[in-house]
């Protein structure tokens, strides 16, 4: 972006208490307007209308998939305004097992999802995996109505060039305290073994709860569970019957994401396990438990996938491994202090917040050069 010249004024339409916002939308724009200074303006509305469109130059939809959505693009591309999209989840691909599979698996909802992608101008991305997969779907679906009869209003926009990675990233300014102290040895963890994560989580938790246990138990009687946010109930009855005291059982209620993180820094993990089972939702997920895990100072353990595989991680490939890893973290065989370096230094070097948010201001560049009229 350059000075001198009127701001991009981007008007955002995103979830209302939504913690992928702070990852996805409201942090990253509202830090991009500061970096900017009079290139942005970010324009939030709940009144959308003909005259917001006037007063905005382009618009931001954070993971758009309902009918509404759909109303909103259509009025954007009716007042010449063109539209970004931006997604962290592969909605196509929610698991049964999952609370909001009832929602996103609903023909129209998937329908209504395919409408935004193929009328947008850009669509940002978590992951490489998600990137892939939606290209991959719009092209099917492109082909598909290749020989119909497109109404104007919905003329499709096949670019795979409009497809962008944006990489989740940590916000070093934000956090300056941490940040400023990343590259020193880290405070001594406490041995404490954390989880974070929804009900949406309920059979990646049932999938890996016996070999947490077994290589909790195996690893000694001084260490304790931490499960931040909706665990699921059959876990914690789990670890419960195999004996496994109450006081070495924490359940902390979910936080507001500034409070998680300071919270992290304040109870100190040793090591932060991601259990997910291997399917193509998971598949898309982004590393966020990794940022967050350098961010407290804790080793991560977390699948064996391109995702995941990023300097520090200690990464296994099944349920066996997963307890042979894990247990080998608890006892001591996998020190935390080098792989800890490892990824602070990749983050700061490739994932600080104002190296991503270049990415997005790309974006907004482009959006800048539409003719929306063309």
């Amino acid at each position: 972006m350059h000075s001198g010249r009127k701001p991009f004024r981007l008007g955002v339409q995103i979830p209302a208490q939504d913690g992928t916002s702070f990852y996805r939308g409201t942090g990253p724009l509202f830090r991009l307007q500061k970096e900017l200074g009079d290139d942005i303006r970010i324009e939030m509305s709940n009144a959308i209308t003909w005259a917001y469109f006037a007063g905005i130059d382009g618009l931001f939809m954070q993971r758009p998939f309902t009918a509404d959505h759909v109303r909103i693009m259509k009025m954007a591309k009716a007042n010449g305004c063109p539209v970004w999209l931006d997604y962290d989840d592969d909605l196509f691909s929610v698991p049964m097992q999952n609370p909001t599979f009832s929602t996103y698996s609903r023909k129209d909802v998937q329908n209504n999802i395919v409408h935004l992608l193929m009328q947008a101008d850009m669509v940002s991305v978590s992951t490489p995996y998600l990137l892939k997969r939606l290209q991959d779907i719009v092209e099917t679906v492109f082909k598909q109505k290749k020989g119909d009869e497109v109404p104007e209003e919905d003329r499709l926009k096949l670019d795979p060039d409009k497809f962008v990675l944006v990489p989740n990233a940590y916000d070093e300014k934000l956090f300056n305290l941490s940040f400023r102290t990343w590259k020193k040895p880290a405070p001594d963890p406490l041995k404490l073994l954390l989880w974070r994560g929804s009900a949406t989580h309920d059979s990646d938790l049932s999938a890996f709860t016996t070999p947490m246990a077994n290589a909790f138990q195996r690893a000694g009687h001084d260490w304790t569970f931490n499960f931040v946010g909706k665990p699921w109930w059959g876990t914690l009855q789990y670890l419960r019957d195999r004996g496994i005291e109450s006081d070495r059982i924490q359940v902390t209620d979910a936080l507001d994401v500034i409070e998680y993180m300071h919270y992290l820094s304040a109870v100190r993990p040793h090591v932060m396990q991601v259990p997910l089972l291997d399917d193509t939702f998971n598949r898309s997920k982004s590393n966020i438990a990794w940022i967050e895990a350098c961010h407290a100072g804790a080793i991560c353990l977390a699948p064996d996938w391109d995702e995941w595989k990023r300097p520090g991680i200690v990464n296994y490939k099944n349920g066996e491994d997963y307890y042979n890893k894990l247990f080998h973290i608890l006892s001591g065989n996998i020190g935390r202090e080098a792989l800890l370096m490892e990824s602070r230094n990749f983050i700061a070097e490739n994932l600080t917040l104002s190296n991503i948010n270049r990415r997005r201001a790309q974006i907004i560049e482009r959006l800048a050069r539409i003719d929306p009229w063309a």
